[in-house]
Order: C-alpha cells, then sequence, then structure tokens
C-alpha cells in the first residue's frame, strides 16, 4: 500500500504534466484553426523556455516559479 504522501505526489505530478500536455494541444490546434498550417517551431519554443527556466533555476538561483517572469517578456520581444 502506498503511502498518501507518495499518492499524492503522483497525483498532483500528474495533474501538472496533463496541464502542460494540455497547453501544448491547445496552442497546437489555436495555430491549426487560425491558420491551417501545423507550426512546428511551437515545439522549440516551449522547449527553450523549459531550457531557459532550467538554467535560469541551476545557474542564476532564480526560483523556477519567478522565472516566467524574465523569460515570457524575452520571447515577447523576439
Amino acid at each position: 500500500m502506498p503511502s498518501p504522501t507518495l499518492l499524492a505526489q503522483s497525483l498532483l505530478s500528474g495533474l501538472l504534466i496533463g496541464g502542460l500536455y494540455g497547453l501544448l494541444g491547445l496552442g497546437l490546434s489555436l495555430s491549426w484553426g487560425l491558420l491551417r498550417l501545423i507550426n512546428l517551431a511551437h515545439f522549440a519554443l516551449v522547449f527553450l523556455g523549459a531550457y531557459l527556466t532550467y538554467h535560469l533555476a541551476t545557474a542564476a538561483g532564480l526560483d523556477p516559479l519567478l522565472a516566467p517572469l524574465v523569460i515570457v517578456p524575452a520571447f515577447f520581444a523576439l
């Protein structure tokens, strides 16, 4: 029988990764619905954002929850 802590962590992890997959699918369906074109750069930008968040968290010591405050404006500048 798994411990309640492990069960709660697994449930939360599943909800978060499901939300991430949902956001990725929403972005793809939005670009397909409006442009009738699959934007392959969508995944590249997602992975770039994830890498920059990881890099800011490890190298600069910035909290990963605060990293989007730096990364999102930088992506708008692109």
